[in-house]
This record gives C-alpha cells, structure tokens and sequence, in this order.
C-alpha cells in the first residue's frame, strides 16, 4: 500500500512537469509592472516545490516535457473549441504564446491573447502562477483557518456577522469526533466533504429520500440509521476527516439558477496594508445541467456597487457556454449590502496579513450564508468575463503592494 502511494505521488509529480512550464520567467525580466513581479515571484515559488538536490534535474525534465505537454493540450484545445474565436493559424500562435508566457494554453486561449499584440501579454495573470503567490502571501494562520471549514465556522459564529454552514457532524479516519444530534441525520439534503478540500474535491451530496438517503449519482443508498456508519467508514478508507453540512436553499429571487444545487457567488474581498478592506471582484455561477456541484458551471459577474449582474462583454468567447447564458439576464443579487459589508467586517477582523480572501456565499431565504473561504486564488474566470487582464486592474495592484 506505501509502496503504491509513493509510485502515485511519482507519477503525479512527474505529469506536473510537462505543466509547469519553463523554471525562468520570459516575458520582459526588467519590466517594473506589477504584473511582471507577480510573475517572477510565481516562477519562484513554482520550483521551490521541489526539494533542492533535485532542483535541477526537475527543471532540466520541465525544458523538454513543457513543450510536448503544451503542444499536445494547444491542438486538441484547437480541434475541440469555437473555431470563429481563433486565428486562421491558431495553434502555432497559441503554442508559441503558451511557451513564451509559462501559460497553460488552454487559459491563453480562453483570454483571446494569441490575438494580441506581444506588449499585452504579460497584463494577464494565470492561474498557477497568481495562487501560488495569493497563497504566498497570506500568513500561514489564515490559511490554516479558512482551509478548516471547522474552525472557519466557530470564527463567522464567534463574530456575528454573517449565516455560516456549520457541521453537522465530523468524522476523521474512522472516529467519529461529533455525532448527529440525538445520534441521527437531519431529513434534508446533506453534503459529505473533506475539511480540507479543493475544486470540491471528495465532496458527496446525498439526497433525502423516504426511506433514507441516496448519493446524487443514486449509486449508494442507506437508510438514516446506517449513514452514519457509511460516513465513518468513509472517513477511514479515505484517511482523511469529512464533515458534514446541511445543503442550503436558494432564495426565491435566484430559484431560476437552481438547477441540482444551489447557485454559488465567489465574492473576493481585499485589504490593503493601511488596513483598508474592500470587496475587489465578484461573480455568480450555477451549476451545468445534470450536476450539483458550480465549478465549471455557467457564471456571470456581480457589480459590487449594486449587486446586479454585469451583462456578458459581446465578441466571440472561446467558452460560450461559460459565458453565454441567458438566465442570467437581469438578475439581482438579495441582500448584497447585507452580505458585502459582514465580508468586509470578518476580514478587517483576521488579525495576521491577508491580502485576498476568496468568500464562497450562497444567498438562502434568511440571508447570505457562507459555505467556505479560501486564500489560494486567481482571476481565471474574472479575466475571462471581461477578456480585459488583471495586470492593469485592483487585484494586481493590491498584491504587488504587498511585494518588494
């Protein structure tokens, strides 16, 4: 079993590889844009990664898997996208943009930069590089708070200010650390997660039914007295601890959006190092037909001065189905002074440097309701609404304030 675990951990480092791109950052080295320091520092955090002694030999592994990755994902992003979007030549300008900027191509596709001038290209911030550094630049007690969704909840509780999604119950490697009240589940939906998750990652929701519960797939079912024990088995095999949330209601004012879960709003607050907090980027996304979960859903940004959604930029998308939907259109979000303002306050509250703070809130019949926080962020889907980049707006400003 070790043994197979270690060979797993191999193979996955190795396929980071060809994904890292190259250990120096190209673009422009002396440039004084912020964009440009957030890269460098990106680059550097990249391989830190590594353990020294094999440093070298993972950067000399990335010069030569970095180009057949990069090549390989730009012609079937080619073969599989919308072809009006793109250049008549578009897969040798999309690799060559990807190699040149360490940039995943399918992000280089999705910005539309092939079809820049080479002076924009380095305004865009891309995903790896800008969590890394989002990350980086939190204190390592932040990060450890909102990567608990445990001790996240006591916090929001401990501060009033806002409706938080608290555990139900907790299980972790086969011990049961809190129990269902009275020993029983709740007769609602509920979701089983890791209290340390990404991109919903071992999430399970499990629907009520008359007779107990079933996963959303339908391929489990158990009655109420045996979920318990269905969790706690779970929790040992997966040698991690789950907890357990109740799933939320949408208010009426978003019930369209609701399609297997609930429409969820990624709303990222930032303070600034005189202290100053405020709300830098929001949006909303729904889930696709036939799933519950919102990560790759269909989404629309939020005007933080009003709380409606912004309509979708016109052009050609690369990702019309992100972008396109039209229920969306002239939606509101409810209670978003309400909400803005507890997410201003809790992060004015965290006592240790955090520079960006990425909130994930459902908006329940009783008011906004958060579901977790996170640290480790980046403006994929903000730069993709606009196809305008992060390098000349609010985001990138607050991070480089914070660099050298």
């Amino acid at each position: 079993m070790i043994t197979r675990a270690l060979l797993r951990r191999a193979r996955d480092r190795i396929w980071y590889l060809g994904t890292e791109g190259f250990p120096w950052h190209l673009p422009d080295r002396r440039s004084p844009q912020a964009s440009q320091k957030i890269k460098r520092l990106g680059r550097r955090l990249i391989w830190k990664t590594w353990s020294l002694p094999i440093r070298p030999l993972a950067g000399l592994a990335a010069i030569f898997l970095w180009p057949i990755r990069s090549g390989t994902e730009a012609r079937r992003l080619i073969l599989a996208s919308n072809a009006e979007a793109l250049p008549i030549n578009p897969f040798w300008r999309l690799w060559y943009v990807a190699l040149r900027h360490n940039a995943a191509p399918a992000e280089c596709a999705a910005f539309g930069v092939q079809r820049m001038s080479i002076s924009g290209f380095d305004q865009w911030l891309y995903t790896r590089e800008a969590s890394l550094v989002s990350a980086h630049l939190s204190s390592r007690s932040v990060s450890d708070l909102c990567g608990d969704k445990v001790r996240l909840a006591e916090f929001c509780l401990e501060n009033e200010r806002m409706l938080v999604v608290s555990p139900l119950a907790v299980f972790s490697s086969g011990t049961t650390l809190k129990p269902f009240d009275a020993g029983m589940p709740p007769p609602s939906d509920l979701v089983a997660k890791p209290i340390r998750a990404s991109q919903g990652s071992g999430c399970v929701l499990w629907r009520h039914t008359d007779g107990g519960y079933a996963t959303a797939d339908m391929q489990t079912a158990v009655c109420s007295k045996q979920l318990p024990e269905t969790l706690r088995v779970r929790s040992k095999s997966d040698r991690r601890t789950l907890i357990v949330q109740k799933m939320i209601p949408t208010h009426t004012a978003l019930s369209c959006l609701v399609e297997n879960g609930p429409p969820v709003a990624r709303i990222v607050t930032g303070r600034w190092p005189d202290g100053t907090v405020e709300v830098i980027e929001a949006m909303l996304q729904k889930p696709r037909a036939g799933q519950w979960m919102t990560h790759s859903g269909p989404f629309r940004l939020i005007d933080p001065d009003t709380g409606c959604l912004v309509p979708r930029k016109p052009g050609p998308h690369i990702f019309p189905d992100l972008t396109d939907d039209p229920v969306f259109d002239d939606l509101a979000i409810p209670d978003w002074q309400a909400c803005q303002d507890g997410l201003i306050s809790l992060h004015r509250q965290i006592p240790d440097q955090a520079p960006l703070i990425g909130w994930d809130i459902v908006f329940s019949p009783e008011g906004p309701v958060i579901l977790e926080a996170n640290t480790t962020l980046a403006p994929y889907f903000f730069q993709l609404a606009r196809q305008a980049p992060a390098g000349d707006g609010r985001w990138c400003a607050l991070l480089s304030s914070y660099l050298p």
